[in-house]
C-alpha cells in the first residue's frame, strides 16, 4: 500500500460541538469499508465502495451553498494519518473524474438533442412542402419520424439535461467537500461533555 511521507501527514483534527452535526458523518469499522471487497489496489487506486457511495448519497441533503464535510468515524486503535491521507485524496479524485464525467454525459444529450431538432425540423419542412394530395403517403410516413425527432430532441435539451443536473449538482459537491477522519472515543466525548438544557421557567411555561 503506497503512503505519502510522514511529512505530508497533517495534525489529527479535533471536533468541537459547534460543527458536531455539519456536514455527513459515517460511522466505519475499518478503511476497508470505503472500497470494495473484490479489489486488492493500492488505497490511492481502489475502487470506492458502492454500499460507501449509497450510504452517503441517502444521507446527502442539498443545503445551503459553502463549505461541506464528510465525517468518517472509526475506533481509534484502527486510525493511521498517513493511510487517511491518501483515502482522502482518493475520494477528491474519485469526484472529479466522476464530475468529468457528469459534464461530458450532459454535453453529448445536449449535442444530440440538436442534431434531431435539426433533422426534425428538416423533415416537417419537406412534409410541408409536398403539394397536398399529390404524395399523402409520403407526407404520413416522414411526419411521424420528424415530429419524434423534434419531442425527442427538446426532451434531451430539457428534461433529461435537467435531471442530469441534479446528479451533477450531487458530484460537485462532494467534489469540493472536506474530508475528516476522527475517532469514535473523541465523537463520543464531545457529546457527554455538553452541559444539560437549562429547565424553562414556569413564568415562560405559562405563556406558551
Amino acid at each position: 500500500m503506497d503512503v505519502p511521507p510522514a511529512s505530508a501527514a497533517k495534525p489529527e483534527e479535533k471536533l468541537e460541538f459547534a460543527t458536531a452535526f455539519k456536514g455527513i458523518q459515517v460511522a466505519l469499522d475499518y478503511y476497508q469499508d470505503i472500497f470494495s471487497d473484490f479489489d486488492t489496489a493500492p488505497y490511492s487506486h481502489r475502487t470506492i465502495s458502492n454500499d460507501f457511495l449509497g450510504e452517503i448519497e441517502r444521507r446527502y441533503v442539498e443545503s445551503k451553498p459553502g463549505e461541506f464535510e464528510v465525517r468518517m468515524t472509526l475506533p481509534a486503535k484502527e486510525r493511521d494519518p498517513k493511510v487517511e491521507a491518501v483515502i482522502k485524496k482518493r475520494l477528491k479524485d474519485y469526484f472529479i473524474l466522476k464530475l468529468k464525467e457528469k459534464d461530458d454525459e450532459i454535453a453529448k444529450k445536449r449535442r444530440t438533442a440538436y442534431v434531431r431538432i435539426a433533422t426534425g425540423v428538416l423533415l416537417m419542412v419537406v412534409v410541408f412542402e409536398i403539394p397536398f394530395g399529390q404524395s399523402l403517403a409520403v407526407s404520413n410516413i416522414l411526419s411521424v419520424p420528424g415530429w419524434f425527432l423534434l419531442w425527442s430532441g427538446f426532451e434531451n435539451i430539457f428534461d433529461i439535461p435537467g435531471r442530469l443536473a441534479e446528479e451533477r449538482q450531487f458530484v460537485l459537491r462532494f467534489s469540493k467537500a472536506k474530508y475528516h477522519f476522527f475517532s469514535e472515543e473523541e465523537i463520543s466525548g464531545v457529546f457527554e461533555k455538553q452541559p444539560e438544557p437549562l429547565p424553562v421557567p414556569i413564568s415562560e411555561q405559562e405563556h406558551t
